[in-house]
């Protein structure tokens, strides 16, 4: 009877050991194929694993944290998948010792000698047995019978047990002040301590040779940010040049194929950690699924910008001996629905990286335009609000026009104008659709002189009544002013803005009126000119309107 157990006993205990031999051979540790990255930190992750061949359970990991809903897994319908479960397991990174309880916990298992602080030094030596660190934090179980601890968290100590000729010694590691290695070995890396969660994948039947898995999920830690460079030194076409800069805080890519995304994305759940990985207990999870997440709406304007992409190197003859870089025109991207993707392949980029990613250089049309607009005095009060200069001086903008003459959008980013190496200004390249029209704003145009005066020429008192309040009908004129200092012509845009009716305006200009201000007695209406000015010429322009003004 007794053989029979020993027997029995026997065979179990080989199947765990090879059970635990297999499932130490069969972590796989999935590589990072493809990775689409948002501008608001956000980043769609497509990662391959290769399946142990014969293995029936194996273990993949580690990922980042996925959010909630977005994590999906992919196989062909050879290999039969029956479950994957997610579950905690230490971290395999390491970090270099910093502390002595750090490099006594990296030699578990050395020799070493001690030196204890106290009343007297204490000298031990002997082989460091064990490390035991209760410094993690643990939460109870919340739905195990019984009561628990009312603050839900515990926090333990550190002891070291020395091995020594007289005896096992157990030793608070913050009394060691002193720390030598007898034999010369010493592991100065310690693994973190802290948790990740692993994925264990059961099959149906062991899997066969060149078996693979992808898994694929949205998560955060990378992003990228675009530019550009506007070059004007050419008077006969502007080359635009596109960067984008990528912060890696997630994972190493490692010739990872990178698609940068524009557009719109409605993101509800971004904010929401997904329950595989490990991170929130299930009370935490269901109280953010409560919570009101209004992310598709407030963070898509910071998800829009559109970017250009990398090529080799073209050199333009045209581009002459300045500091624009030559990138190459812009590669073809992949539009899905109203989101843009544009490639840069081959990506390296290890965790805690920042890339630099040239991705275009083109030549296209454009055109100096100078804008001055000029505000409404009328607030929304029906009460007019008077320069406190009579003739006040205004400011004009020296601007580019330019036209997206690629087939590709350009997405909202910074811009840096220069010209001749020298920089002019900076300013917010829009969303610009191919085929499309843009403004940047340089610089203010000094050398253009501008000034406005208004002027009341007619009041009829208690002209009308609203909302039981008396109102005037005033008529005003107005007069611009323009002059050209600059030794070339320009092209002068002019906006100005009032409430009323329009009476004249000399020359003649358009007329738009704007819904703003529906409620209000009086319709907002803009007018526009646009002239032409010589080198050294002046203009005058002249306009009358009529406005109820509020007692």
């Amino acid at each position: 009877m007794k053989t029979k157990q020993l027997i029995v006993l026997f065979l179990v205990s080989a199947v765990m050991f090879s059970g635990l031999c297999r499932a130490e051979s069969n972590v796989v540790q999935p590589r990072l194929v493809e990775v689409m990255l948002f501008k608001n930190g956000l980043a769609y992750f497509v990662c391959r694993a290769e399946v142990p061949t014969g293995a029936d359970v194996f273990e993949v990991g580690p990922f980042t944290a996925a959010v909630h809903g977005t994590f999906w897994t992919s196989y062909n319908r050879d290999l039969a998948v029956v479950s994957t479960v997610a579950f905690a397991t230490d971290s395999p990174e390491t970090h270099k010792a910093e502390t002595i309880a750090e490099l006594l916990r990296a030699n578990v298992g050395e020799q070493v000698s001690v030196v204890l602080a106290g009343e007297e030094y204490q000298h031990l030596t002997g082989r460091l047995a064990d490390f035991v660190d209760g410094q993690a934090k643990w939460l109870p179980g919340p739905y195990a019978t019984g009561r628990t601890d009312n603050s839900g968290i515990r926090v333990g100590g550190q002891l070291v047990y020395l091995e020594t000729d007289s005896g096992i010694e157990a030793v608070d590691p913050r009394q060691v002040v002193q720390v030598r290695f007898p034999g010369g070995i010493v592991n100065k890396q310690v693994a973190n301590s802290g948790k990740v969660a692993n994925l264990r994948v059961a099959l149906a039947a062991p899997a066969g040779a060149g078996q693979e898995i992808y898994f694929s999920y949205l998560g955060k830690g990378a992003t990228w940010a675009p530019s550009y460079l506007i070059d004007i030194s050419d008077s006969s076409q502007a080359y635009v040049a596109a960067k984008a800069v990528v912060i890696n805080e997630t994972m190493n890519f490692d010739g990872v194929y990178m698609s940068l995304i524009t557009g719109y994305p409605n993101l509800q759940f971004s904010d929401i950690i997904s329950p595989l990985s490990g991170k929130q207990t299930l009370a935490e999870f269901l109280q953010s699924l409560g919570k009101d997440n209004n992310e598709g709406r407030g963070r898509g304007n910071v998800a829009i910008q559109r970017v250009m992409y990398n090529s080799p190197m073209m050199k333009d003859a045209g581009m002459g001996g300045f500091a624009m870089p030559d990138y190459g025109a812009a590669e073809s991207g992949r539009e899905a629905e109203d989101l843009f993707l544009y490639p840069v392949d081959a990506v390296t980029l290890a965790k805690e990286e920042t890339g630099y990613y040239p991705l275009f250089t083109e030549p296209v049309r454009y055109e100096h335009v100078y804008q001055w607009e000029i505000a409404d005095y009328v607030d929304d009060y029906e009460r007019y609000r008077q320069p406190r200069e009579q003739q006040s001086e205004q400011i004009v903008w020296h601007n580019l026009k330019i036209h997206n003459s690629s087939k590709l959008p350009w997405t909202t980013a910074p811009a840096t104008i220069v010209q001749d190496n020298i920089i002019l200004g900076q300013d917010t390249l829009n969303y610009t659709a191919a085929g499309e029209e843009t403004t940047v704003r340089i610089t203010q145009a000094l050398s253009i002189r501008v000034s406005e005066i208004e002027n009341e020429v007619e009041r009829l008192r208690d002209a009308a009544k609203f909302f039981g309040s008396n109102y005037d009908m005033v008529t005003v004129e107005g007069t611009l002013e323009a002059i050209n200092y600059k030794n070339e012509a320009v092209t002068l845009e002019i906006e100005k803005f009032f409430s009323g009716e329009l009476l004249s305006s000399s020359p003649l200009a358009e007329l738009e009126k704007t819904a703003r201000g529906l409620r209000r007695v009086n319709a907002n209406n803009v007018l526009k000119w646009k002239i032409d000015m010589g080198a050294g010429a002046k203009q005058e322009l002249k306009y009358r309107y009529k406005v109820y003004l509020s007692r």
